[in-house]
């Protein structure tokens, strides 16, 4: 009789383990933090030897920041889309007379699948992979001599990162993402607010 019992309560447990738990919700969030990107002023400076050109100066990285929403099908399981600022990059260079310098700023709309591992009620970890549409606005200077340029890509992205609830409706989020590109990469780590409805 007792194992007859048992195996009755087994069924429905392991029909709920089988059974993915179903946390339909929407969500907002905003992060800020910086940007770098890893190889700007290695190709950059490559670029300025072409032109017979010394590069003065580079920086790689900047504030940026993003705002996203999601929606979350499974608790396990989640669709992002984000708009991010990943900031201005900038290197400056001579021919030894005359003076120069070249910026590019950048910014992203992407889309990516999310995928959770909740390791206490209040704690999760997470990773992403999706896709990223890039605009850079470039502008550069040499003397008196000003020029600008428009480029955009689309490449994919993916990143990990943590969150922990503070309450059952807002909960804080750190993670790193890389955005991947032909030319230079772009890493973002970045902390910010997510709120659940």
């Amino acid at each position: 009789m007792l194992k007859k019992s048992l195996k009755l309560l087994a069924l429905p447990l392991l029909a709920s383990l089988a059974t993915p738990v179903v946390a339909e919700e929407f969500y907002l969030g905003v992060s800020a933090g910086k940007s770098k990107s890893s190889d700007f002023c290695s190709e950059a400076s490559d670029g300025l030897a072409t032109l017979s050109l010394t590069r003065t100066s580079c920086d790689d990285n900047d504030s940026a920041y993003k705002i996203f929403a999601g929606y979350s099908f499974t608790e396990n399981w989640a669709v992002e889309g984000a708009y991010a600022d990943l900031g201005e990059y900038s290197i400056g260079y001579t021919d030894g007379a005359t003076s120069g310098k070249a910026k590019a700023e950048i910014d992203a709309v992407s889309l990516a699948m999310v995928g959770t591992l909740p390791l206490t009620d209040s704690f999760n970890i997470f990773a992403k992979l999706g896709l990223y549409h890039r605009n850079t606005d470039a502008s550069a200077t040499f003397g008196n001599v000003k020029a600008g340029d428009d480029d955009s890509n689309t490449d994919g992205l993916f990143g990990l990162g943590a969150s922990f609830s503070l309450t059952e409706s807002l909960a804080i989020r750190a993670e790193w993402e890389r955005y991947m590109d032909s030319d230079a990469d772009i890493d973002l780590m970045s902390a910010g607010l997510v709120y659940s409805f």
